[in-house]
């Protein structure tokens, strides 16, 4: 994907929603993201199929085109057969949305959208990007949902690591208002503190790898994103 691909669209429902213009940081942080998991996976034996070049799933009346996506090899079957393009394949057990022109609660809906009853996904992981201000600097939140079948909505009410990652910490009022629509205890963290700590981003390798009967008894648990990284690679694109 990059800056000339079409405007991205889905079917939520049987509602038409244009979601995201292309653009250069939009598609360079799904790039570095696609990138810095397939990272990994190559160091632990190679094991996920990456779907960036555009995967459709399908269910019910909706249609969702991720980002990006990934699906663990010998991954079993979904849950219904030929819920997804009429063809009995696994879903993925990752997917991946970032957002530019696509607002937060666009991006939140789709956690509800990705757990629902129907798929077997794991794991959600959003970004969401505001372009430069006026002081040349620019706020990017990154978060992740795990499905939990024993939680109502399947863990799609909240995030269960959320961090600030742009050039400088998300504005007290953006941080207020999803600091209580998730229901957080705390406030949003930037993920380097005021001592030039990181806090590290991690996605657990159990729910990534979900359904591979083969991942090998000593991967880590966790996969660390690089948010350093990443927040380098879109500072070099953004606007």
């Amino acid at each position: 994907m990059d800056e000339n691909d079409n405007v991205l669209v889905d079917v939520r429902n049987a509602d038409l929603y244009f979601r995201e213009v292309p653009s250069k940081p939009h598609s360079r942080a799904v790039g570095r993201i696609t990138r810095l998991i397939g990272r990994f996976d190559d160091n632990n034996g190679s094991l996920l199929k990456d779907d960036s070049d555009g995967e459709v799933l399908l269910y019910g009346r909706t249609v969702l085109n991720p980002d990006a996506s990934f699906t663990p090899n010998h991954r079993g079957r979904p849950r219904r057969r030929a819920n997804r393009n009429n063809r009995d394949i696994p879903f993925p057990s990752l997917v991946v949305e970032v957002g530019l022109s696509e607002d937060m609660y666009s991006l939140h809906s789709l956690a509800g959208m990705y757990f629902h009853q129907y798929t077997d996904i794991q794991l959600y992981l959003a970004v969401k990007l505001w372009k430069k201000d006026r002081h040349d600097t620019w706020h990017g939140l990154i978060f992740l949902y795990e499905r939990d079948d024993n939680e109502v909505g399947r863990g799609a009410n909240a995030p269960t690591t959320v961090l600030s990652f742009g050039t400088v910490a998300i504005s007290d009022e953006r941080n207020d208002l999803w600091t209580s629509n998730w229901g957080l205890t705390h406030p949003i963290l930037h993920f380097v503190d005021a001592n030039g700590n990181a806090t590290l981003f991690r996605v657990s390798t159990a729910s990534l790898y979900n359904g591979n009967p083969n991942a090998p008894a000593n991967m880590p648990a966790n996969l660390d994103l690089d948010l350093q990284d990443l927040q380098q690679s879109i500072e070099a694109v953004m606007y």
